[in-house]
């Protein structure tokens, strides 16, 4: 079909948010926006300039009953994005984000919490059309 994506790249543009205690290093933010970017982009293969990232700063963060400082804390991260049933790809982009997250705010990659959230097709508006 005339404009379909290529088998290797069905992804809708994938949406990254990262929310997480804000790093003691403020440089980190940045670097962990791009490492996200290029580690994403690479493990789904999609274009770098496909792949958007925020950051959300948590104000506070407890477990249980106890409050985490930023070194102890857990980043939560989802990912919205069309897949076209490619589980395998999931399972790199769900790998490389978690890796580009715990090594940007120097925490365990056990820390790093990671949710894929399915897009449907027709759902979703990008680029001044739905796809």
């Amino acid at each position: 079909m005339a404009g379909e994506a290529p088998p290797q790249y069905r992804f809708a543009m994938p949406i990254v948010t990262i929310q997480s205690l804000r790093p003691p290093e403020p440089g980190r933010i940045d670097m962990m926006l791009s490492s996200v970017v290029n580690s994403l982009s690479r493990a789904i293969g999609c274009p770098p300039a496909d792949v958007w990232v925020y950051w959300q700063e948590a104000g506070a963060v407890h477990q249980g009953q106890t409050r985490r400082e930023f070194a102890g804390h857990c980043p939560m991260v989802t990912i919205r994005a069309r897949t076209a049933n490619a589980p395998e790809q999931v399972e790199k982009g769900l790998s490389a984000t978690a890796e580009a997250v715990s090594i940007s705010l120097d925490v365990p990659v056990e820390n790093v919490w990671i949710y894929w959230q399915e897009l449907s097709p027709t759902r979703v508006f990008a680029g001044g059309h739905i796809r």
